[in-house]
């Protein structure tokens, strides 16, 4: 091979190297160009929208101070976050459509939590140290209610108004059994029930409409044992039930003054009357 040969040679590489620089070139001037042409295809019609599963919004130092996402139970939400990127508020539609809105304390717990049920219902729910304190609500039958809660979160009190209008107030102990209701009929009488620590109501008293008043003392299964009553003439009685429930004595004055005495046989039949 002789000088010539070698230079021709040469000649053709050059060649080959510039055509395979400009094939480069070309090559990735048309991938970017693909590429474009992809991410339009992708992008909304509309650029002021932007299409995302979620969507986190942070700050300068990187910490979270809103948040729009959809969780795995269909809830969506959007969460805001403070300085520290604690959440400190909630808004969130459950997949009911039930909308529900929390505030949160500077640790990150719940403190209040006002929602609307699936049927309307709306409720209000207070938290102290992550435990349920106070709730108000009014639920699918028209009845409203507080609702009042101790340190460990257990139901202490409730004022409830029922559909038709009447109100009720009733104590329950450490164990959430009901140990004092008070309330008022519908023709406005107004009653107060005491139970014992295993919740059967032992004590009774009401004043009924007509101005009679009375006092029931039940026993522990909850049957009459005694009875004082005041009729709206002013006549006073007086009483006693055996376990069965039935009538065995009763004394009382009548209006004029007379005192009469009544006893009655296990069947509640009277037997014997003085004077």
């Amino acid at each position: 091979m002789d000088t010539q040969d070698i230079k021709s040679i040469e000649t053709r590489l050059h060649k080959l190297e510039k055509q395979n620089r400009i094939w480069k070139v070309c090559s990735v001037t048309a991938l970017v160009l693909i590429g474009s042409l992809l991410l339009m295809g992708q992008a909304s019609p509309n650029p002021k929208s932007i299409v995302a599963e979620q969507l986190t919004l942070i700050r300068e130092d990187g910490k979270t101070f809103a948040a729009f996402a959809s969780g795995p139970d269909g809830t969506s939400g959007l969460w805001l976050y403070d300085k520290d990127g604690k959440p400190r508020s909630g808004f969130s539609v459950s997949k009911d459509g039930s909308p529900a809105l929390e505030l949160f304390d500077i640790e990150g717990k719940c403190c209040a939590d006002f929602s609307v049920s699936k049927d309307g219902s709306p409720a209000l729910y207070l938290f102290r140290e992550g435990k349920h304190r106070a709730s108000f609500g009014i639920s699918g039958d028209s009845t409203s209610g507080l609702w009042l809660f101790d340190n460990d979160g257990k139901h202490r009190a409730n004022l409830s108004v029922l559909k038709d209008g009447t109100p009720g107030l009733t104590l329950l102990d450490k164990d959430r059994k009901p140990r004092a209701a008070f309330g008022m009929m519908m023709d406005g009488s107004p009653f107060l029930g005491l139970s014992d620590k295993d919740g059967n109501l032992r004590t009774s008293f009401a004043v009924w409409e007509n101005g009679t008043s009375g006092l029931w003392l039940d026993d522990k299964d909850g049957k009459n044992r005694a009875r004082f009553v005041v009729l709206n003439d002013g006549s006073p009685t007086l009483g006693l039930h055996d376990k069965d429930g039935k009538f065995r004595a009763l004394f009382g004055v009548l209006n004029d003054g007379s005192p009469n005495l009544g006893l009655y046989d296990k069947d509640g039949k009277l037997f014997w009357v003085a004077p």
